[in-house]
This record gives C-alpha cells, structure tokens and sequence, in this order.
C-alpha cells in the first residue's frame, strides 16, 4: 500500500488501489503499451491529487480561524459591499 494512505485519511483507499494496480502491470512491451500506461497513470494520479485537495480543502474549511482569515482576506481585497442593498 501506498505510504501515503496513513497521512491523508480521507482519501478512500481505492483512489490509492488505482495506482498500485498500474505498478503491477506487465512492463509495456511497445511504444503504443507505454503511452496507454502513461495516460492511465496520469489520468488515476490526478484522480488521487483530486481527492487529497477535496480532503485538505475541507479540513480548511472546518477550522474555524482559517475561514475567518479567509473572509478578512477577501473582504480586504474586495471592491465593493458584502452586504445586501
């Protein structure tokens, strides 16, 4: 398994199985064998990076004192009035 698994417990462990599956593969034989490899394993690590944002993202969002620095930096950044008029 993937070390990675144990630092970012909200990435579901088959995003990971993906990966692992494209490690065990035969080695590509041709050319053609190489680019479906390389285009399946880019397209699952994106899928992986995919999820270990979503996850960082919403631990971001469940800290109450990252979202309040988030709200000052875009109301100090903003041109105009968050209020309703």
């Amino acid at each position: 398994m993937l070390t990675l698994l144990h630092h970012t417990p909200k990435v579901h462990p088959c995003q990971f199985s993906l990966l692992e599956a494209l490690l065990e593969k035969p080695f590509p034989q041709t050319p053609h064998d190489l680019l479906q490899l390389e285009q399946r394993l880019s397209a699952a690590a994106t899928q992986v990076a995919d999820q270990i944002v979503l996850g960082q993202l919403t631990r971001a969002h469940e800290e109450e004192a990252v979202v309040r620095q988030a709200i000052a930096r875009a109301r100090g950044q903003s041109l105009g009035d968050f209020r309703k008029k």
